[in-house]
Order: structure tokens, then sequence, then C-alpha cells
């Protein structure tokens, strides 16, 4: 019997995984969860005109039911990894979701875990990722790519598998992606994301038109 591949576990994973719809959030987790407690993550990107502003209301409503963990707000959005009870991390997505994104879908990852993974509360304006201040400005939310469920993603690695048009890349950090990446990715020559440029990526205008999975 074949040993199962990279595809063959990303598959097996997506078949195993669950939606549940709260509001306007969707969480995607395990159908079972162990432990008391959840851990939620969620990353958005999105025009936050008040970052401060939004800081002191996140703070506010995670300090009122006993939430820990991590929330990082810029302009250019919010980076949430929280520890609480599941009502009140659920709860906690849809009041993000309804401040944020009104009337659309905000996509959270919901764990179980016996104990807080970390017992204090830190929320503040940060940048989500270090670019650099050229970067940073240049940066233009609303060129940004298509976000892909597990289904499709695998659908899409056993296309390249079989030599279909596109390229994929693996833009972790050089020590992640030592420790494990997707097989057939490409490793760009940065070693930050500030490093990142379309030439840099091999992005020429020449193959601009050839699809690329990050």
């Amino acid at each position: 019997q074949r040993a199962a591949s990279p595809i063959d576990r990303l598959r097996q994973w997506a078949s195993g995984a669950a939606l549940f719809f709260t509001g306007r959030v969707s969480f995607s987790r395990a159908k079972f969860l162990p432990g008391k407690f959840r851990v939620l993550s969620f990353y958005l990107l999105t025009e936050i005109s008040d970052p401060a502003k939004e800081v002191e209301a996140h703070k506010t409503w995670c300090k009122a039911h006993s939430l820990t963990g991590r929330v990082w707000i810029s302009e250019k959005g919010i980076n949430a990894h929280v520890c609480g009870t599941s009502a009140d991390c659920k709860s906690y997505a849809n009041f993000a979701a309804l401040r944020l994104v009104p009337g659309q879908r905000l996509r959270c990852k919901l764990d179980g875990a016996t104990e807080r993974v970390v017992e204090t509360l830190r929320v503040k304006v940060k940048e989500l990722v270090t670019l650099g201040q050229e970067q940073e400005n240049a940066f233009d939310l609303q060129h940004r790519g298509e976000d892909l469920e597990p289904q499709e993603w695998a659908k899409r690695l056993e296309e390249l598998a079989h030599r279909r048009s596109g390229r994929l890349l693996d833009i972790r950090s050089p020590y992640e992606w030592d420790v494990g990446h997707f097989e057939g990715a490409e490793r760009p020559e940065c070693e930050t994301f500030a490093e990142m440029t379309p030439e840099t990526l091999g992005l020429s205008d020449a193959n601009k038109e050839e699809p690329v999975m990050i």
C-alpha cells in the first residue's frame, strides 16, 4: 500500500473538516474539539480608518469577556489570536465581523485547548506584516488574490502535479520552509516579506496571465 501523498493528506483533512456558520462568521474546525477552551484565529485585510479607536473597542470587549491572547490592528486590517470559552470566541468573531465587514462573511479558525494558551491580553496598533514604508504605502488592498477553500486548494495542487499551467510559491520564512513545504513549491530567494517584489518572485509581465498559487 502506497504512502499517502501531501495531496492525499490535505484531501483527507478537508473532508474531515466542517464549516459552522454563525451570523456573518464561518468557522473552520474539526468535528470534535477537546478541552474546555477554544483558540480563535482570523486574519482580515480591510481598510480601517481609525486603528486606535478599533483597538479601544476590541480591548474593552475582550476584557469584558475574559478573552486572552493578542490582537493587532492597523490601517490595513486585523490579525487576531485569542483564547476563551467557545461561546465567547464565537461572540468575539461576530463582534469583529459586524464592526469591520458588515454584510460580509469573516472566515475564522477554531481550535480546542485544555487550558488557556496565554494568560495575558494584548491589543495594540501594529503593522500586520513588516514590509517597509515604501511597500506599505504602495500596498493596495483592492489588488489581491482569491482565497481558496481546502478542497479547491487540493484540486489545484493535483492539477499542477499533472503539469497543468501554473506555479506554486511557498513564501514562508526560510526556517518554516525547511521544516516543511508543499511538494513542488518554488522557494523565493528572499529572507523577509520586505524583499518580496514581482521581480524577486519571478512574476514578470511576460507570464502575468499564468495562475500563481501562494
